[in-house]
């Protein structure tokens, strides 16, 4: 008499195997063409999209499955506490609304499971290939926007120039050529095997995007590259970090005895009007210090038709009171602080490009949390970075069986 054989389902192991995939394969490519869309569409709706279908359905899947085993991690827990306390902080604001409560919860959401996304990279394999690749769109972005500017449309130099896609503004195009321009500076420091023909293109879109950042003529990213650039010349500590640094003062003086205008653009605007919204903000904050007047509160500064306070800390402090920027500033000490010793290449440039976002939002920005915008970029993207670092340092199980 024969008898069955069972057979082991093969459903679990094609779930198995199509998660693999993903996080190996579609997971990059997903980061990718988000932060690309937002350098070469204008329209925020697909880079929304992209975000839905790509990391916010499977994102959900994903920490569904792992989140106990998720070890406790001191930065997650405030980032945590910061996304959750600012959703709540809805059901105070005015004007309140139930719609409005729940797009502060969605977007909460949103921020959340994009930084659970990224501790499933592999840093080396995937994290820096994606990077590489955003230099490079940024620097082909920058470069047509150059030869927009000057050549299609014969706007004189000095005047403030415009990105492509979503850079509609001086000062976001210059934050986001900036911020690539960091990490152009980290793809040129020495790496094993690498070639020169790399090392030359590197360069060229280095050249690129510096242009890019001192054609916006916003002194904020100046100001932030300058310092990120010494901090990652410093961190590194090798010849090639010297030869950048003295270039980099090179390309400085040439461009300033070439163009001795070029100072004047930068300081003719004076401080503009930010003491003034600063002062008036925070006037408003002191109605309301310690929990805020609410993530859909609106802000009006006096007598001016403006609804920011051009600071994302002033901004915190105003929607989500003191309890949320200090939740949100022990995130990043934290993030800072660990593992100073020994820390691999790439973990000191993410800290550098958190670095970056910081000082940029002292001077710009609204919301901390949104759908998926720049802040995400310069903000969310490398402190989740940090973050998925320190968990892979703690051996998370789901990180284990990644590949």
């Amino acid at each position: 008499m024969n008898h069955a054989v069972p057979t082991q389902s093969k459903l679990p192991s094609s779930f198995d195997s199509i998660e693999r995939s993903y996080r190996r394969y579609i997971l990059p490519v997903a980061l990718f063409t988000i932060f690309a869309m937002h350098l070469v569409s204008p329209s925020k709706n697909s880079q929304q999209t992209t975000f839905y279908l790509t990391l916010l359905l499977p994102g959900l899947f994903l920490f569904a499955k792992y989140y106990k085993d998720q070890p406790r991690n001191k930065i997650l827990i405030p980032v945590t506490l910061f996304l959750i306390y600012s959703a709540i902080t809805a059901f105070w604001s005015d004007p309140y609304t139930l719609n409005g409560a729940w797009q502060a919860a969605k977007n909460s959401l949103y921020v959340f499971i994009f930084i659970y996304c990224l501790t499933f990279l592999d840093h080396q394999k995937q994290t820096i290939p994606i990077l590489k690749l955003l230099i490079l769109t940024a620097a082909a972005a920058s470069l047509y926007s150059l030869y927009d500017a000057f050549i299609i449309n014969g706007t004189p130099f000095g005047k403030r120039m415009l990105g492509t896609g979503n850079l509609d503004h001086p000062l976001r195009t210059s934050t986001v050529f900036g911020f690539f321009a960091i990490c152009n500076c980290f793809i040129l420091m020495p790496e094993k095997n690498s070639h020169r023909s790399i090392k030359l293109l590197f360069s060229v879109t280095l050249v690129c995007l510096l242009s890019g950042l001192i054609c916006g003529i916003s002194r904020t990213p100046l100001a932030a590259t300058t310092v990120c650039l010494l901090a990652l010349c410093f961190t590194s500590r090798n010849k090639a970090a010297l030869i950048l640094l003295v270039v980099a003062v090179i390309a400085l003086l040439v461009t300033v005895i070439g163009y001795p205008d070029i100072i004047s653009k930068f300081t003719a605007r004076g401080m503009s009007l930010r003491p003034i919204i600063w002062a008036d903000a925070l006037e408003h904050i002191k109605q309301a210090p310690i929990i805020g007047h609410g993530i859909r509160s609106e802000i009006s500064i006096t007598g001016r038709n403006i609804d920011s306070a051009h600071s994302r800390y002033l901004s915190t402090l105003y929607y989500s009171g003191a309890i949320g920027l200090l939740l949100f500033l022990s995130a990043l000490v934290m993030a800072f602080l660990r593992n100073l010793n020994k820390n691999p290449d790439y973990l000191n440039l993410f800290k550098i490009m958190l670095l970056y976002g910081l000082m940029c939002s002292v001077t710009e920005g609204k919301f901390l949390i949104s759908r998926p915008d720049m802040v995400w970029l310069i903000i969310w993207f490398p402190l989740g970075l940090v973050l998925s670092e320190q968990l892979q340092r703690q051996k998370l199980p789901a990180l284990a069986e990644r590949m």
